[in-house]
């Protein structure tokens, strides 16, 4: 355990990540990911992936592996495209979605209370609510930060959907695309890649890769 102001949380998923023989580092990060310096236990039997969560969800940051290297990443909504789809690189089948699980966020820290809105995802149904209690949350300001870091997740899993393409070797977690469809009115629509599988199959048909990408809004 750690006590408040000891370690900010870039520092506490460090450690987290070093006792699983991981290592650590940024491509891009949040003010939050290196200002915040909370109270953290660890609990016992709690996952590694347990505990790095519970950092992770104070932050806007997310985290993707390269081998066994962890990186995070800052997502903006501002982040340009960088790969293509269904022009030159084929897409086999497609599904896209649109959600509103949650569209209004209360935070409760200690002594403060903070409250923030999705308004496109209030014009489309009735008022959905989250609350996030963290006692880490001493000012106002920290807890409005709290509250636009989890409006952020949900913008970005407020657009949903998948994409089963020919294997991109170069596709990692969290890059930004654009799809271009014509069965769904699609043309340059940029998503983010939440999710990412391979699959090999060498049935009767020619054996091939296929990667299947579960998209987010940008």
């Amino acid at each position: 355990s750690w006590a408040a102001g000891s370690k900010n949380i870039f520092q506490l998923l460090s450690f987290v990540l070093a006792r699983a023989g991981l290592e650590y580092s940024a491509l891009s990060y949040s003010s939050a990911i290196t200002n915040l310096y909370p109270s953290f236990t660890i609990n016992p039997q709690e996952s590694g992936a347990q505990a790095a969560g519970r950092l992770l969800a104070m932050v806007p940051d997310v985290l993707f592996f390269r081998g066994s290297t962890g990186y995070s990443i800052n997502p903006q909504s501002s982040d340009s495209s960088n790969y293509s789809y269904g022009q030159s690189h084929a897409i086999l089948n497609s599904r896209y979605a649109q959600t509103s699980s949650i569209n209004r966020v209360q935070v409760y820290g200690n002594g403060v209370v903070s409250e923030g809105f999705s308004w496109i995802g209030l014009s489309q149904i009735y008022d959905r609510l989250r609350q996030v209690h963290d006692l880490n949350l001493d000012t106002a300001a920290k807890a409005q930060g709290r509250v636009e870091r989890e409006l952020r997740h949900l913008e970005m899993n407020s657009v949903g959907g998948e994409l089963v393409v020919p294997a991109n070797c170069g596709q990692e977690l969290y890059d930004v695309i654009d799809i271009t469809d014509s069965r769904a009115g699609l043309n340059q629509a940029k998503r983010r890649v939440l999710g990412l599988s391979l699959s090999y199959s060498a049935g009767k048909r020619i054996p091939h890769y296929q990667h299947r990408l579960r998209l987010g809004g940008a």
